[in-house]
């Protein structure tokens, strides 16, 4: 193949795997087994310095083994994944740092957890984290007509944004509200303002009780006007919003069959080239096209086989 054929290729197949690898991540998170580090309540209630230590590795080894997951082949080890910030703040713990001095100074030397409390550890830098705005960086407006929204109707609001390269939703803004005007009128909207920010869409997510909005439109421009006809009753709801400032990291620890991805019948990920042939569009082959195509399906086998931990970092 022609070297940037080949090179296309590569990049797709990257493309491929993590596509493959957020889709399954998404389903993971409707998860029940949670653990927010000091024994914090909710990703809302995660502060700065609440990062990952040696005790939150033991609890987690501890709970899982309780609830009758099995580790792995490998030394008999759960496997672990959390992206290089939780890495750095889990490799500067006095207790790691101790033990790895006197017999694994390797870890030490290769900046890695490796095998840690029962658990062993894989670098990612493609996992979610969720990061809170303040609700002042867009802006809503009341509009007396166009919509369908009852006078007099408070709106809770919430808009996140989704980062381009990646696809995770990770902007999350804390949600406000807006009242409409009682003037009898039943046609209101509400229009909403998205964020400036670049390189990411934002999503909007609208209904009428503080804490459950759902989701009301998606892929929105930086700095678009939404008009909110309507208020959504049912669908996908927003992520659980942190602090303002906080970002929440999320670490993964599995035995086995927590979960399986299965590949639906002849849909295994399949790979095209074009030819290289001249066409009446391209009568000299300068062009050439590459493309890949699957279908699989993510399903949690045994929430009491993987936890879900989230953590603040230091870095």
């Amino acid at each position: 193949k022609h070297p940037v054929v080949q090179k296309a290729i590569q990049i797709l197949a990257l493309a491929a795997a993590e596509t493959r690898d957020r889709e399954i991540q998404k389903v993971l998170l409707a998860g029940t087994t949670v653990q927010y580090v000091n024994n914090r309540s909710s990703r809302a209630t995660l502060v700065a310095g609440d990062t990952m230590s040696s005790a939150e590795v033991r609890e987690l080894t501890a709970d899982l083994r309780d609830g009758g997951a099995r580790p792995t082949s490998e030394a008999d080890c759960f496997w672990g994944v959390l992206n290089p910030l939780v890495e750095a703040d889990i490799t500067a713990d006095t207790t790691f740092v101790n033990a790895a001095s006197y017999s694994n100074i390797m870890a030490l030397k290769n900046f890695e957890v490796g095998r840690w409390q029962g658990i062993r550890w894989v670098r990612s830098n493609f996992l979610h984290k969720f990061t809170g705005y303040a609700s002042s960086t867009y802006s809503t407006a009341t509009v007396d007509s166009g919509g369908s929204i009852n006078a007099n109707t408070t709106v809770y609001i919430v808009v996140t944004g989704v980062n381009t390269d990646t696809g995770f939703e990770e902007r999350l803004y804390q949600e406000s509200s807006r009242t409409t005007a009682s003037d009898g009128e039943n046609d209101h909207s509400i229009n909403v303002t998205v964020p400036s920010t670049t390189g990411y869409t934002y999503n909007v997510y609208a209904g009428t009780a503080s804490g459950t909005t759902y989701q009301s439109t998606t892929g929105l421009a930086a700095s678009a006007v939404y008009a909110l006809t309507t208020v959504p009753t049912s669908g996908t709801t927003n992520p659980a919003i942190p602090a303002t400032g906080i970002t929440a990291h999320i670490v993964w620890v599995f035995g086995q069959e927590a979960f399986a991805d299965i590949e639906l019948s002849g849909m295994t990920l399949q790979t095209y080239v074009t030819p290289k042939e001249s066409s009446d569009s391209d009568p000299l082959q300068q062009r050439r096209k590459v493309g890949w195509k699957q279908a699989h399906k993510s399903v949690i086998c045994n929430n009491a086989f993987f936890t879900r931990l989230e953590c603040v970092s230091a870095y």
